[in-house]
């Protein structure tokens, strides 16, 4: 029941970049292992409390394992719990249960404390890979802990030889110099042609299909979606001109903290008929 109701509170959050030729926002692709941290929010008179360390994967089975490691900050002490674990997060593991533990911390002072986890698992393919990291910050003041940040920084996975950053509505493809962490979004890619792609067939002239891709830090479209929003009325020959024509568009790219960054767009493509010759 935790993880149906994390998919919904996702599903909700979903969030696109604006786009030209009238998209709007849809459900995309959410990243399907996870690592979450709690924390209590007091402290005992040893000044001893505990943070929870949960993993979990819908894609995985029970053989497969991964690897938690985890950092904190010096203010408090570790007196138990394992900060370098190997889980096996998927639903199908019939062994000794790993995917969950507890961290206990004893406080120092009243510095705020950080806590950084990763977890890294295999992917489906040899050499492929799911690599997901999530960022805790405490505020401790005498019995009292207050969580003041828990989000994820890092949620990609490697496939193909490739990286995709997710969070968004849909996979960023990354180019081997992009960072795993998302930079903040200032400005959404601009597309600078009219988004229009010709076909043969007169049945579907004048229609409109929404394509998801990743426009990179050139302008340049560096992947498309292998599927429209809307596929179901749209042959697998069809869909493969619009792939092509959309792979050609050009974007004055997104920027983010005063650069051009990659980021995803879904454009509304409208279908026209075929040039002769």
């Amino acid at each position: 029941m935790r993880h149906l109701w994390r998919r919904v509170a996702l599903l909700m959050a979903t969030c696109t970049v604006a786009a030209p030729g009238g998209a709007k926002p849809t459900t995309g692709d959410l990243f399907p292992v996870e690592l979450s941290l709690w924390s209590m929010d007091t402290i005992d008179r040893a000044g001893l409390w505990d943070v929870e360390v949960r993993t979990w994967s819908e894609v995985h089975s029970g053989s497969e394992a991964g690897e938690v490691r985890i950092s904190v900050s010096p203010h408090v002490d570790v007196v138990a719990g394992a900060l370098h674990r190997t889980v096996h997060p998927g639903l199908g593991w019939r062994g000794p249960s790993d995917k969950r533990w507890f961290l206990r911390l004893k406080k120092k002072n009243d510095d705020p404390v950080t806590i950084r986890a990763s977890l890294h698992l295999p992917g489906e393919a040899a050499g492929d890979s799911y690599d997901y990291e999530r960022l805790m910050t405490l505020e401790v003041s005498g019995l009292s802990v207050v969580t003041k940040e828990n989000r994820v920084i890092v949620s990609v996975k490697s496939e193909n030889g490739r990286r995709f950053r997710y969070g968004g509505m849909f996979p960023v493809a990354l180019d081997p110099d992009d960072p795993d962490v998302a930079v903040r979004v200032d400005t959404a890619p601009e597309l600078l042609s009219e988004p229009v792609v010709e076909v043969k067939s007169a049945g579907l002239i004048d229609r409109e299909a929404k394509v998801a891709a990743t426009v990179g830090k050139s302008g340049k479209v560096t992947w498309v979606h292998p599927r429209t929003i809307d596929l179901h009325w749209i042959s697998d020959d069809v869909w493969m001109r619009i792939s092509d024509a959309v792979s050609r568009f050009q974007f004055r790219p997104a920027r983010g903290e005063g650069h051009p960054v990659a980021e995803n767009v879904v454009i509304t493509v409208r279908l026209v008929p075929q040039q002769k010759g």
